[in-house]
């Protein structure tokens, strides 16, 4: 998810980002003010960044940076049935 201007410069400059690095999953514009609610508030840009939710609904676990054995972790916690 990228919270750039949904223009067309900057879906282009997504597009080039996600073939880059070969991104395999969906990218979707939010506008900047999901990332302060998720971030609370704070406007410093940390990326990457990945949210894991239940399929309740609710948020098991925010990963800042590339921790991948949190995030499987986080996964495994979310696939867990809802109590």
């Amino acid at each position: 998810m990228t919270y750039e201007d949904f223009k067309e410069k900057n879906i282009k400059a997504v597009k080039d980002f996600v073939n880059e690095h070969s991104i395999n999953y969906e990218m979707a514009f939010t506008p900047l003010s999901l990332y302060y609610y998720f971030n609370k508030g704070d406007s410093a840009i940390t990326i990457p960044q990945t949210f894991v939710f239940h399929s309740n609904g609710t948020m098991v676990k925010q990963v800042i940076g590339s921790d991948v054995k949190a995030v499987e972790d986080a996964i495994s916690i979310a696939l867990r049935p809802a109590s």
